[in-house]
């Protein structure tokens, strides 16, 4: 029998034992068992470990280095007035550069193993139609649409394909899916109250305010007395890019580089430049939402006058994870970073300031008012299909292994417990998305999920159980709720620091490797969470933690004025 490889969502029959299915991203295909289905050859094809992210890291670095920013400074500069595309980095194009190396990486393995054997390509015959996305914003909803990766897929096949390969074009299956709408309403909100100085995501209206009239009036302390330090200076320009994805790529960019930078870019840079609103010297708090093009701009044009940009950490992704798949691109070449707590994000930022989250400070305020009541939270994070950027989480097949520890996690706690325990887990609502909720249900039939009023449920809990390193977890720890996390850290990977710090929180029992081992653990201090968790050696080494990668406290917005 002839091995078929096919793209896209066919109406043909397939041998899951046989096929391999290059469109794995589509969880559409399969309704609800993709990871039950596919056969061992097409998950090891797929499979994305720690190890294959770290060994594509620079290689992404190369690309955008040397292909997409030269590509959007040509286009978008003229001799007058010459840009940055540090600046213009945005998710969608740091997305669409990932996506197109992973097909093209995905597409070589499949070369390398049947090159020299028959081998039937099914393509489809039909796509959704794509227009050159008019922002950043709409480029990063097309990277995420299953339609525009088959799409792309298509492209690198069509012209990598071996010449011994049979290319059969069958009749597909094409559902156009609608783009969303971008909504500015609370960054423009942020941004027009903040003076236009402050606009960060964490800060409400009052606080955006405050602070806006700080940065007008006063100058950030240390932001003139030397420039960001950015430690990672490995020098990437010698590792090769195969000539044939630097064509295909190229092509990408021509088509698909919004329209932005075609039409708008150039007056508005004009118009910016003769703002009378800039002030050498002084500072500005933006915000890290990176896919409104003309806002990346106007931070171009500020920084040019001489002021002085500054982010501030939203995650506690930042400063733990090895690889930080956007940030490392942008945010922390931009200007100055400010932490949750640590000092150094690797071999990547240092912290300007360690300053307290307002995020977290108000969870831990809405803890403290909040009655605490017998249930549990067990919180899991959004396991999209088509979210492939190279980067220290879970990307594919990794994500079946993701879900398959929560069900040994749940068989594996007491009836008495489960029976108390409520689980909230990612986005659901597109094909795209791994339906957790739903699944885990299947096998777990007395499981309740919370479907709303989640940070409620989480705020009055006795006991959160955390299955991945973000900001849930965070905020967990700084409220001091009873916290058992656990995750795989061949698929999360972390900074030599944030690995030190997190075995700590294993040695006193916080913090599990494996999912099994996490729910003996709460076996055995059950019913008495509290008498555990309030013990001086745990709190102890909370605190410190805290401190670190999780700094909170109930006068925040005193505590950032201090730093005028």
């Amino acid at each position: 029998m002839i091995k078929r490889i096919f793209l896209g969502k066919h109406k043909v029959k397939f041998n899951f034992n046989e096929d391999l299915f290059f469109s794995i991203y589509r969880n559409d295909l399969f309704v609800k068992d993709l990871g039950n289905i596919l056969n061992a050859e097409n998950k090891e094809i797929f499979s994305i470990k720690s190890k294959d992210v770290i060994k594509n890291r620079d290689k992404i670095k190369n690309i955008i280095n040397n292909i997409l920013k030269k590509k959007i400074e040509k286009i978008a500069s003229n001799n007058r007035r010459k840009i940055d595309a540090t600046f213009f980095l945005s998710d969608g194009l740091i997305s669409l550069t990932n996506l197109s190396w992973f097909i093209f990486l995905i597409f070589t393995r499949i070369i390398e193993k049947y090159e020299n054997k028959e081998l039937e390509l099914i393509l489809p015959t039909k796509f959704q139609t794509f227009q050159r996305p008019k922002s950043s914003f709409e480029l990063h909803s097309l990277s995420h649409n299953v339609n525009f990766i088959d799409f792309l897929a298509y492209k690198f096949l069509f012209k990598m394909c071996p010449s011994s390969w049979q290319i059969v074009f069958k009749e597909n299956i094409i559902e156009n899916i609608r783009m969303p709408k971008e909504e500015n309403i609370n960054f423009q909100a942020r941004t027009f109250f903040g003076l236009s100085r402050c606009s960060n995501e964490q800060f409400d209206i009052f606080s955006s305010f405050v602070l806006g009239i700080f940065l007008w009036i006063k100058k950030v302390k240390r932001t003139n007395f030397y420039f960001p330090d950015k430690k990672d200076i490995k020098n990437v320009e010698n590792i090769k890019i195969p000539d044939k994805f630097n064509e295909i790529f190229s092509e990408i960019i021509n088509q698909f580089l919004p329209e932005y930078f075609y039409s708008n870019l150039q007056n508005d840079f004009y118009l910016f430049s003769i703002l009378p609103i800039y002030r050498s010297g002084y500072s500005r708090l933006v915000n890290t939402y990176s896919n409104n093009d003309r806002y990346n701009l106007f931070n171009m044009v500020a920084a040019n006058k001489g002021e002085k940009l500054i982010n501030f950490q939203h995650g506690l992704t930042y400063g733990t994870r090895l690889i930080m798949g956007k940030a490392e691109f942008r945010e922390y070449l931009i200007g100055f970073f400010i932490s949750w707590g640590w000092k150094s994000h690797g071999n990547l930022v240092n912290s300007l300031f360690k300053m307290p989250s307002p995020l977290l400070s108000k969870f831990n305020i809405l803890r403290k008012r909040s009655k605490v009541k017998n249930h549990i939270i067990f919180v899991g994070t959004t396991m999209c299909l088509c979210e492939i950027s190279f980067t220290s989480k879970p990307l594919i097949t990794n994500l079946f292994k993701y879900r398959e520890d929560k069900i040994k996690f749940l068989k594996n706690i007491n009836n008495g417990i489960l029976s108390k325990l409520f689980y909230k887990g990612g986005d659901s609502k597109n094909n795209n998305f791994l339906s957790d909720s739903k699944y885990l249900k299947e096998y777990i039939t007395n499981l309740k999920i919370c479907e709303s009023n989640f940070r409620k449920y989480f705020a009055c809990c006795r006991l959160a159980v955390i299955d991945h390193p973000t900001t849930a977890f965070s905020e967990s720890m700084t409220a001091n709720i009873p916290t058992i996390g656990f995750w795989d850290c061949d698929s999360w990977a972390f900074t030599e620091e944030a690995k030190y710090e997190f075995e700590k929180l294993k040695k006193v029992g916080i913090l599990f490797d494996d999912p099994i081992s996490a729910a003996n653990k709460i076996n055995e201090i059950y019913p008495n969470y509290e008498a555990w968790w309030n013990s001086e050696h745990i709190q102890a080494v909370r605190k410190d933690w805290c401190s670190k990668y999780a700094l909170q406290d109930k006068n925040w917005l005193t505590k950032w004025i201090s730093i005028f």
